[in-house]
């Protein structure tokens, strides 16, 4: 397909260019909303040179791909503290118990908020930009032959064994292992959305159903970070109401998510010489 490498050129430039849009509106005002959608630009960023690296690999994007990583990594407690925010906002009307400690948070949250403004000011792009230019050329380049009908789903298929694996090595006592999975599935998610008209018959509903399970995955991680959260603050030892409360919702999330792990089957095919599930006579 001669057109293969344009295509992956292109699609590094268009999530280039998004991430650049995103970056330039947080750096004008660095609130909730638009450093969500600077992670989600990161994030979609790192898939499609995740794609190109399995297809026309690069070393120039191994590094491009690190320091996206660590700008990534700068949002992380801002990310969970904010999420815990929401919970207790849910929550505080029935257990007054948590005021200090959403006090506590609002405190934090203006704190990371401080931090990462001039952080995100001197985020530095001229040299990534420049890594991904010459990236694109290159993959242009190599990858000018490539069936993408056929490589793409095979890059698919990889990322997708991976998260059976994981999946194959949940332990519901071990919420970590449920953490590994929701890794391994955001991958899937992104590479999947990088070039979905490679992919025949491919429909957002897929897209949809694997975002649900996902959120499931991320609620069990959220409730680990705040009970962690609430065990140092309270100092292993939080109000009985709060801790029952929120081991409730804990065992909850699990439950509902052990009921349907075995949604992750309907995602993609088991094997590259088997039908997608979505083919009409191996719908389930």
């Amino acid at each position: 397909m001669a057109g293969a490498g344009k295509f992956l050129q292109h699609a590094l430039d268009r999530h280039w260019q998004l991430y650049r849009k995103r970056l330039q509106t947080c750096r004008q005002r660095a609130d909730e909303d638009n450093i969500h959608k600077l992670r989600t630009g990161i994030r979609r960023l790192v898939s499609a040179i995740d794609l190109i690296r399995a297809l026309a690999p690069c070393p120039a994007l191994r590094k491009a791909r690190k320091v996206l990583k660590a700008q990534l990594d700068r949002f992380d407690d801002l990310r969970d503290t904010q999420v815990m925010l929401l919970t207790i906002d849910a929550a505080i009307v029935e257990l007054p118990e948590l005021r200090d400690f959403h006090e506590h948070l609002r405190r934090r949250e203006n704190r990371l908020l401080g931090r990462l403004e001039p952080e995100i000011a001197a985020f530095r792009t001229g040299n990534l930009r420049r890594k991904l230019k010459k990236s694109g050329r290159r993959a242009n380049r190599r990858a000018a032959d490539i069936d993408l009908a056929q490589a793409i789903p095979a890059v698919v298929d990889r990322v997708y064994a991976d998260a059976l694996e994981r999946h194959a090595a949940i332990d519901d006592s071990h919420p970590a292992t449920i953490h590994q999975l929701r890794i391994a599935l955001k991958k899937l998610r992104y590479m999947l959305e990088a070039a979905p008209d490679q992919i025949p018959g491919l429909k957002p509903d897929l897209l949809e159903r694997l975002q649900r399970y996902l959120t499931a995955m991320g609620d069990i991680q959220n409730a680990e970070v705040l009970a962690s959260a609430l065990a140092e603050f309270y100092r292993g030892a939080p109000p009985a109401p709060v801790a029952d409360y929120f081991q409730r919702q804990h065992r909850q999330l699990m439950a509902e998510f052990i009921a349907d792990r075995y949604e992750i089957f309907r995602f993609w095919r088991a094997a590259p010489d088997q039908a997608q599930p979505w083919q009409p006579d191996l719908a389930v």
